[in-house]
């Protein structure tokens, strides 16, 4: 949810330096969250035992 709000806010800012940031770190919530979330440890390159792949 935190990452959905952030890229919302930052496509309110516009094409600024602060809108471009608040969708990036938006994006990135979002993929860390899902991968907590139940899609795995598949979404970040890493196996099941956590190392990298």
């Amino acid at each position: 949810m935190l990452g959905s709000a952030q890229v919302l806010l930052g496509l309110r800012l516009g094409s600024n330096i602060g809108g471009y940031l608040m969708i990036w770190s938006g994006f990135s919530f979002g993929i860390v969250g899902a991968a907590y979330g139940g899609l795995g440890p598949r979404l970040l390159g890493k196996r099941a035992d956590g190392t990298l792949s």
